[in-house]
């Protein structure tokens, strides 16, 4: 998607408020990622205006027929990707309970559940769980898989002020949102004493690593407005008054497939006219189910992140 320049507005550091930045990669939709010159954080600059930014989230955000937008996902809504969801949530879990413990009898909150699979898998695990999406398609489908469910349509500012969690997560959320600070302020303020906040981003320490024109990062998914790194998490933790109990990283190097080989394509292509490219999808999936997909403090391309309230109060 291509922005008229009056849609766009320039913005300060949203961590340090300073506008001091520098370029570094001008994605195809024609907007800019620079970094702060104060304190690093990666951003889009100008971007478009906070209350355009709703359009990028229609129907069809969740069932794109194709990536040329290179804005949303092609398919959310098939059998195999409610199957591959399940298992992904089972991974999370897993590393989650290394920092809180048994979760049966939690009660957990999810920012962005699209189509649910995350709630009802805590939900099988004993956590009382609720979900939350903009997209209004993507919950009416979540209602339909999961009836006994909770699912509501609305961000972050929409949860009752009342409601408190001892376990809130929020895959693949805090690079959209228009302030990663205001974010986390309000989730923070639903937590339960002792509550935990569970992150997962793409990990901008491989944009560095990579250089940014190799790293995926850039190359689609252009609705992502901050590229973040475990010591930009730590600080903004630190800013909320929440503590960065843990950080993994999985899913690959992020190295863009225009930043692959050539003979890489060409050897893809042989598989797949002999055959042997369903096998091997079929045989990555089992070992994938097979081994953890997270490792400790691990710069691959997406960053999971565990925050921690140790009590209640005002944020520093």
């Amino acid at each position: 998607m291509l922005w008229a320049k009056d849609e766009l507005e320039a913005y300060p550091c949203d961590y340090c408020g300073n506008s001091e930045t520098r370029l570094v990669f001008g994605r195809q939709d024609g907007l800019n990622a620079v970094e702060c010159r104060s304190c690093g954080l990666c951003f889009i600059n100008p971007r478009p205006r906070s209350e355009l930014l709703r359009r990028l989230y229609d129907k069809d955000y969740f069932a794109s027929k194709t990536r040329a937008s290179s804005v949303g996902y092609q398919d959310y809504f098939s059998d195999i990707s409610r199957r591959d969801f399940l298992a992904s949530c089972r991974i999370r879990l897993d590393v989650l309970r290394k920092h809180t413990g048994p979760i049966r009898g939690m009660r957990m909150l999810e920012m962005g559940c699209a189509t649910g699979e995350m709630c009802y898998r805590a939900h099988l695990e004993g956590c009382v769980s609720a979900g939350y999406d903009v997209n209004e398609t993507a919950i009416e489908e979540a209602k339909r898989r999961y009836p006994s469910l909770d699912f509501r349509i609305g961000d972050a500012n929409a949860i009752p002020g009342n409601e408190t969690y001892d376990l809130i997560l929020a895959f693949e959320v805090i690079e959209h949102v228009a302030s990663p600070m205001r974010f986390l302020k309000v989730l923070r303020g639903h937590m339960a004493d002792g509550g935990y906040l569970a992150l997962s981003t793409p990990n901008y320490n491989c944009a560095r690593a990579l250089g940014p024109s190799a790293w995926d990062g850039f190359s689609h998914s252009f609705e992502h407005l901050y590229f973040l790194t475990p010591e930009t998490l730590a600080l903004y933790a630190g800013k909320v008054g929440l503590a960065l109990s843990g950080w993994y990283g999985g899913g690959g190097t992020g190295k863009t497939a225009l930043a692959r080989p050539q003979w890489a394509g060409a050897a893809r292509r042989a598989a797949a006219d002999l055959g042997l490219l369903r096998f091997a999808k079929k045989m990555r999936g089992v070992l994938a189910h097979a081994r953890p997909h997270y490792k400790l403090r691990d710069n691959q391309h997406n960053l999971l992140a565990v925050l921690k309230l140790e009590r209640s109060g005002e944020a520093a």
